[in-house]
């Protein structure tokens, strides 16, 4: 899992991804840049509202652990 923010709003997309992070870094940009909806929601957004990515903002994310149960 990963995170990254738009840097024209406070939208956090939050992906999940088998390949390298940097791949799939660079197809969000990369659909951005060619204008292709379709290819990921954030770069939809990034289309549709004529923002990008904030710099720096990639990270990868942890999902939260659910509550240990006590008896």
């Amino acid at each position: 899992m990963y995170t990254m923010e738009c840097g024209g709003c406070d939208v956090v997309y939050i992906g999940e991804t088998g390949r390298q992070l940097k791949i799939r870094i660079a197809e969000h940009r990369k659909a951005r840049e060619k204008e292709k909806e379709g290819e990921s929601a954030l770069a939809d957004h990034l289309i549709n509202y004529n923002h990008t990515i904030k710099k720096g903002s990639e990270s990868f994310a942890t999902p939260a652990s659910p509550e240990p149960l006590c008896h």
